[in-house]
């Protein structure tokens, strides 16, 4: 049913089924959270590796959330 829920959900390669049942499809929605939390891993390293290949963060995001962290009190 994972595969299913990857086949709705994103456009990333999965093998075709020989059979089809529509039930399938409302039986994978328990494995939506899952596939977007995949797709969203996807999206994030992609951006990662991009930044880092290009020698450094094209947009600042790096440094603004240093910033961010560097500023907060000491917790007492």
């Amino acid at each position: 049913m994972l595969l299913v829920a990857v086949q709705f959900l994103t456009r990333l390669p999965v093998p075709a089924f020989k059979t089809y049942d529509p039930q399938w499809l409302h039986q994978s929605s328990r494995h939506f959270p899952a596939v977007g939390l995949l797709a969203g891993l996807l999206c994030a390293g992609q951006f990662v590796v991009y930044a880092l290949g290009r020698g450094g963060d094209k947009y600042g995001l790096w440094d603004k959330a240093d910033w961010r962290l560097s500023r907060r009190r000491p917790c007492r």
